[in-house]
């Protein structure tokens, strides 16, 4: 029995971000987006139905010594408690990843998000329908 019923949809992958400023994050480049589900003005990515997704991100923080973690939201809420450090720096110049499988209806949205400034560059997040 497959874990991916019918291949992976949806995906999209998306960089560089309007600010570098804690908060929300917006991703003003796409690489690609098939389902055209990545808003660039608004950084949300919004499940056109539902199922079992992957999502990524990573950023490049730009404060020295100063800790940043990193977790998406889903419809505005931090996903499993959010600041709990699923992604977490504390150097100088250091790079932060996220990874998380995360449940969605049509229409739930995800965007990402930071607890302290990182460079508007080096900075990315996708993600995939996988079943």
């Amino acid at each position: 029995y497959s874990l991916i019923k019918g291949g992976a949809s949806n995906s999209f992958f998306a960089y560089d971000v309007s600010s570098g400023s804690a908060g929300d994050l917006v991703f003003t480049t796409e690489l690609y987006d098939d389902g055209g589900n990545y808003n660039t003005s608004n950084g949300r990515y919004t499940a056109p139905s539902a199922g079992k997704y992957l999502f990524i991100g990573s950023v490049y923080q730009s404060q020295n010594n100063t800790d940043n973690e990193i977790y998406f939201k889903k419809n505005g809420t931090a996903v499993g408690g959010g600041t709990n450090g699923f992604g977490f720096s504390y150097d100088t110049t250091q790079s932060c990843q996220i990874s998380m499988l995360i449940d969605l209806a049509q229409n739930d949205y995800i965007q990402m998000t930071v607890s302290s400034s990182v460079y508007t560059v080096y900075c990315n997040f996708g993600g995939v329908k996988l079943y």
